[in-house]
């Protein structure tokens, strides 16, 4: 976890891809630099969510979603004697779905929900090996299906035009209730594209939770 000098106002969970860890969003991105570049007043805080869990319950009896919310959340927050402050979620890659799908079961806990280029398919017989247990579980867990949950939540997705996920990524961008903001720039499916979005990223998270420090 990464707190701003000064303290936090605010704080940005952040969920990461197959494969990675919780580090990912330090190591590989850099957000908590680029958060204090951009004088973003938030703690950074990421959790383990496996090597491909999909941060959804599986069949194996792990719940990647709700240890995420029940338990890490408050846990973080009474770390930082923060009572219901304001939060958004970020994830990239299976954790761009993570934090979808999250912020549609949980549409109260996040102010803002960030997603860069997520995994998203239309159908479990196009999905990653593994990255659901059968057609139950795709269905189950289908952010497509729930995306009016999200009329509340600020929502901001990003995805390179290279990007294999981005057909799924723009069809499910198009469905979004109300005003969200959708970029489909030059791009690929890595760490060096979602550094290049980080700073217009975090600018996202500090306008959506009104935590806009003056310049």
């Amino acid at each position: 976890m990464s707190i701003p000098t000064g303290g936090a106002r605010g704080v940005l969970y952040c969920l990461h891809g197959r494969g990675d860890d919780h580090n990912f969003a330090f190591s590989d991105i850099h957000l908590h630099d680029v958060a204090a570049v951009e004088r973003v007043p938030v703690a950074i805080a990421a959790v383990d969510g496996g090597d491909h869990s999909y941060w959804h319950q599986r069949a194996d009896g792990s719940d990647y979603s709700a240890m995420f919310i029940r338990d890490f959340v408050p846990f973080v927050e009474e770390r930082l004697h923060l009572v219901d402050p304001p939060r958004a979620v970020l994830g990239w890659s299976m954790g761009g779905y993570g934090a979808l799908l999250a912020a549609e079961q949980s549409p109260r806990t996040f102010g803002a929900v960030l997603a860069a280029s997520p995994a998203l398919w239309r159908s479990y017989e196009a999905a990653s090996p593994g990255a659901f247990d059968d057609a139950r579980d795709f269905r189950d867990h289908d952010v497509f299906r729930s995306t009016a949950e999200l009329r509340g939540t600020a929502v901001r997705i990003d995805c390179g035009r290279d990007d294999p996920f981005y057909p799924a990524v723009r069809a499910f961008a198009r469905r979004l209730p109300g005003k969200k903001l959708a970029t489909f720039g030059a791009g690929f499916h890595d760490a060096s594209y979602w550094r290049s979005i980080a700073p217009a990223q975090l600018d996202t998270v500090a306008n959506a939770l009104d935590l806009t420090m003056p310049r």
